[in-house]
């Protein structure tokens, strides 16, 4: 009967000890795929779209057409690049908006993460940083 209960108890400790390594395992993943950066670059063009999305709560998108060439008749091809913007960044957002009225080209700097959280944005890209590119867009006239 002894012997039953004290294997009981122990039985009891590894469920628990093996309950809260889980337990910080779980944490500590969560953790790294929120913080830890996949990659960091950055992209050149012109931000074509800024735009506000959710019911219950709001993400920041955006896309920014590279440019690009097509092979065959030389013609210019869009590449649109999909973006996201934390909420906690209103100077960069603001940039943004500015580019997309000027229609400047600009660089953007993001950080892409591991997941994407759909409470923070619609994809693993988000742009912390804006810096106004000296090139001019792409000119499409002859001269």
């Amino acid at each position: 009967m002894f012997h039953a209960a004290l294997k009981n108890i122990h039985m009891k400790k590894f469920l628990y000890g093996s309950v809260a390594v889980l337990i910080v395992l779980v944490a500590f993943i969560l953790l790294f795929i929120s913080y830890a950066n996949y990659s960091e670059g950055t992209r050149a063009g012109i931000v074509v779209k800024i735009s506000k999305r959710g019911y219950l709560i709001k993400t920041i998108e955006g896309q920014l057409n590279e440019g690009g060439m097509a092979a065959k008749d030389q013609s210019v091809v869009p590449t649109i690049w999909n973006f996201s913007v934390k909420r906690n960044k209103e100077e960069v957002l603001k940039q943004l908006e500015e580019a997309q009225l000027t229609g400047e080209r600009v660089k953007l700097y993001y950080k892409e993460k591991y997941y994407r959280f759909p409470w923070i944005g619609d994809t693993k890209y988000y742009v912390y940083k804006v810096e106004k590119s000296n090139s001019q867009g792409l000119n499409l006239q002859n001269e």
